[in-house]
């Protein structure tokens, strides 16, 4: 049995509330949490607009916003390797 995998938009911030990408979760956790996860849990997600290398590279903790206006703080744990393959977000 297939199952269709909703993806959630959200938008990523540096510390000085400047959008750098936007990507969507896929709605697959490591671990529970609901859908901006608990401190600790993981959860994939497709780049689709800007660049986040410098801020994996140095491990930053960025925002994660959905439409809502809800917000997680987050790093990025693994980029997605090519254009349409997942990356993770850790929820910190």
């Amino acid at each position: 049995m297939a199952h269709d995998t909703v993806e959630m938009p959200a938008a990523v911030y540096d510390n000085k509330n400047k959008q750098l990408a936007e990507v969507r979760l896929n709605g697959h956790n490591i671990a529970p949490g609901g859908p901006f996860g608990r401190s600790g849990s993981m959860r994939s997600f497709r780049l689709v607009n800007g660049d986040l290398w410098d801020c994996w590279n140095v491990q930053s903790v960025l925002t994660l916003r959905d439409d809502d206006g809800r917000e997680s703080q987050i790093r990025i744990y693994a980029l997605p390797a090519e254009d349409a393959s997942f990356g993770f977000i850790e929820f910190v």
